[in-house]
């Protein structure tokens, strides 16, 4: 069998593992890529992309909510640089 895109079906939320990476950039430098903005001409057809934008920073904070960690499995001494925010 063949694995089509519209086979493979992504995980519903954050996984566990998302939220043990994201905890452990907390205060890293990280790279952000955007891609190049499509240069068209007058009719709207596309002609080229432009370069890309690049940026450089630290990641400050990262904000889930309580619902999203424990559905990961994970607690809140699993992810102590992440903040936990409680939902109603």
């Amino acid at each position: 069998m063949v694995n089509n895109p519209k086979d493979i079906v992504p995980p519903k939320g954050l996984t566990a593992d998302t939220l043990q990476r994201l905890n452990a950039t907390v205060g890293q430098q990280i790279e952000q890529r955007e891609p190049g903005e499509l240069i068209e001409n007058n009719d709207g057809a596309p002609l080229a992309v432009g370069a890309p934008q690049h940026h450089i920073g630290t990641l400050a904070d990262v904000v889930v909510t309580a619902a999203e960690v424990e559905a990961a499995g994970l607690t809140s001494a699993d992810i102590p640089n992440i903040e936990i925010i409680e939902t109603r």
